[in-house]
């Protein structure tokens, strides 16, 4: 598929290792401007420090973070970063749920249309974290709620503002991709979810 260029924007990729296997998260940010390399290294460098103090302490020690990768859309040829200072493996001495298990939060834009609103599944909670078989604790869901928070103002001190990005219309993809600036993340619910992307492949 062809390159397809989003105006003003960065991706960010958040690297984990779930029992060895890997998996990410991905958030788009958006910054008014020139966007610049010292301005990708510091984003770097600020989304890896989020995931270090906010994520990692709900690790199980079967659970690792490796890095925030991120990379300039507006062109194919772009300018790309990344840190993996605060790299780590979770301490929790709890037994982790399956790869693909998962609380949803959904990113809102204030807009209606699925096309205007994100999710962002989180890693497999572990132990004390399920109040039963299908549903996370309070506390769990909060902690996620509240390293989301910490992302969305970290990166709003330099300058960037966290988005949706659609790429198609009407299931037409578009020449372009727009973005909808995220006006708050919520979780709609306490059961989890299954992100299948993160089952493991049939041997």
């Amino acid at each position: 598929m062809t390159f397809q260029a989003v105006p003003d924007t960065v991706e960010v990729v958040t690297d984990y290792l779930m029992s060895g296997a890997p998996t990410a998260n991905v958030l788009h940010f958006k910054q008014a401007g020139v966007i610049t390399q010292g301005a990708l290294d510091t984003l770097a460098l600020s989304m890896d420090s989020q995931a270090g103090v906010y994520m990692l302490p709900l690790f199980c020690d079967t659970q690792s973070y490796v890095q925030c990768r991120v990379r300039d859309l507006r062109f194919q040829d772009a300018m790309t970063a990344s840190s993996g200072t605060l790299a780590g493996t979770g301490s929790l001495a709890a037994v982790q749920r399956p790869n693909n298990v998962s609380l949803c939060l959904t990113l809102r834009t204030g807009l209606a249309g699925r096309s205007a609103r994100g999710r962002w599944y989180a890693q497999p909670p572990c132990g004390d974290q399920m109040a039963s078989a299908n549903i996370v604790t309070t506390t769990y869901r909060d902690a996620l709620l509240n390293y989301m928070t910490h992302v969305r103002n970290a990166a709003a001190e330099n300058g960037w503002v966290l988005v949706v990005v659609s790429r198609f219309h009407n299931k037409v993809r578009r020449e372009e991709a727009i973005t909808y600036p995220v006006t708050s993340v919520v979780a709609r619910n306490l059961r989890v979810d299954s992100q299948r992307g993160r089952m493991p492949a049939p041997e």
